[in-house]
C-alpha cells in the first residue's frame, strides 16, 4: 500500500521497530507528540458518502486505535491560528470534541461543530445552533446562526432577523437587521430593509439604515455608495452620517492612515486624486494612477511626472 506521495506507510520506533506496520493504512499524520492521523480512503464508508470523501482515524504512538477511520478531524483556532488543544471529530452521523489527550471534551450528540476561537463552539442539532464556551452551553438550542465577532460579543439569528448578543447571552439590539458586517473600529455595519446604517460601540445606530452601501475603511473612514444610471458612485460621510464628500467618485479606498484614494471616470480613462479623512481634497483627481505600496512612502504619476509622497500627501520629491 502507497501513500499520497507513492510511498508506503508505517510507524516505527525510535530502534525502528514496527509498531504499526506497512499496509495497515493508506497514509499516517502526525496529531500531536502522544497520537496520530491514520487514513483508509474506502474504510468504513457506506455507498452514501462520495468515493473521494476520505476519513480519517486517530492511533496512538502505540498503535492502539482510539478512534475508527470514519471521521472528518479539525484542529481549533485561537486568534486565526491553528491550535492542538482541541479537535473536532464528525462524521454524517455525529459530531463531538476532544482535547489533545483524547478526553472528551463535547459528547458525540450533535450533528456539527465549528470553531470559530479556541474557547468557543458553535454546535448544532436539528438545524438550530447553539455557543459553547469550552463544555459549557452559553446560549440554548434558540438561533439558526451565531456568528463570532469578540469573545464578548456575538451576532446571532433568529427568525431570519440578526441581532447582537454578550456572553451572557443577553440582547445587545432587537431582531430588526437582515445582516451585519464585521466590527473596525469600534462600528458595525448593519443591513435593515435593503440599507445599510452603523452601529457604534455601544450597539446603537449613529447612522440610520438609508445607504445603497456602506462600509468601514481600513484607516476608520467611513465609505457609502449609491446607484447611479446603472453604475456606483461613491463618497465619505463622518460617524454622525454627515456627506464629507459629494457622491460623485468611481472608486474609493482606503491609502495610508489618513489618506483615501479615489477615482473618477472621464471619457474611457480613469484618473486619481487623494483625500483626508476628512474629505478634504490633498491631490486633485488628474493622476493616471496611484499606486499603493506597504512603505514609508507612495508614488503618483501624471504622464511622465513622478511624484513621490509620504503617507500624510506630503510631497518628498518630484522628478
Amino acid at each position: 500500500m502507497l501513500n499520497e506521495e507513492g510511498y508506503p506507510t508505517a510507524l516505527v520506533n525510535h530502534e525502528l521497530k514496527e509498531i504499526v506496520p506497512f499496509h495497515r493504512f493508506d497514509d499516517i499524520f502526525v496529531l500531536n507528540d502522544k497520537y496520530f492521523t491514520v487514513k483508509n480512503k474506502r474504510l468504513n464508508q457506506d455507498e452514501t458518502m462520495p468515493a473521494d470523501d476520505d476519513r480519517y482515524g486517530i492511533i496512538d504512538n502505540q498503535g492502539k486505535l482510539i478512534f475508527e477511520l470514519d471521521y472528518q478531524i479539525d484542529k481549533t483556532f485561537h486568534g486565526g491560528v491553528m491550535t492542538e488543544d482541541y479537535y473536532i471529530l464528525k462524521n454524517k452521523h455525529h459530531a463531538g470534541v476532544v482535547d489533545k489527550n483524547m478526553n472528551l471534551l463535547l459528547p458525540f450528540d450533535f450533528d456539527d461543530i465549528y470553531s470559530p476561537d479556541m474557547s468557543f463552539f458553535i454546535v448544532k442539532k436539528d438545524d438550530k445552533v447553539a455557543l459553547y464556551q469550552y463544555d459549557k452551553a452559553m446560549t440554548g438550542f434558540d438561533y439558526q446562526k451565531i456568528e463570532f465577532i469578540t469573545p464578548t460579543l456575538w451576532a446571532v439569528q433568529k427568525n431570519d432577523k440578526w441581532a447582537l448578543i454578550n456572553e451572557q447571552n443577553k440582547p445587545l439590539t432587537k431582531f430588526i437587521y437582515d445582516d451585519m458586517d464585521e466590527l473596525k473600529y469600534g462600528m458595525i455595519p448593519v443591513l435593515r430593509q435593503g440599507k445599510w446604517g452603523l452601529l457604534d460601540e455601544h450597539y446603537q445606530e449613529i447612522i440610520a439604515p438609508v445607504h445603497e452601501g456602506l462600509w468601514i475603511l481600513d484607516n476608520g473612514a467611513i465609505g457609502v455608495s449609491k446607484s447611479s444610471d446603472g453604475d456606483n458612485k461613491y463618497g465619505l460621510v463622518d460617524k454622525k452620517g454627515v456627506a464629507l464628500t459629494q457622491m460623485e467618485f468611481d472608486d474609493l479606498s482606503s491609502f495610508g492612515a489618513t489618506t483615501i484614494r479615489v477615482a473618477k471616470q472621464i471619457g474611457d480613462k480613469q484618473y486619481y486624486g487623494l483625500l483626508d479623512i476628512t474629505g478634504k481634497e490633498i491631490f486633485p483627481v488628474k493622476y493616471d494612477f496611484i499606486t499603493q505600496s506597504y512603505g514609508a512612502t507612495e508614488e503618483m504619476y501624471l504622464g511622465d511626472e513622478t511624484i513621490t509622497i509620504n503617507k500624510a500627501g506630503k510631497i518628498l520629491a518630484n522628478r
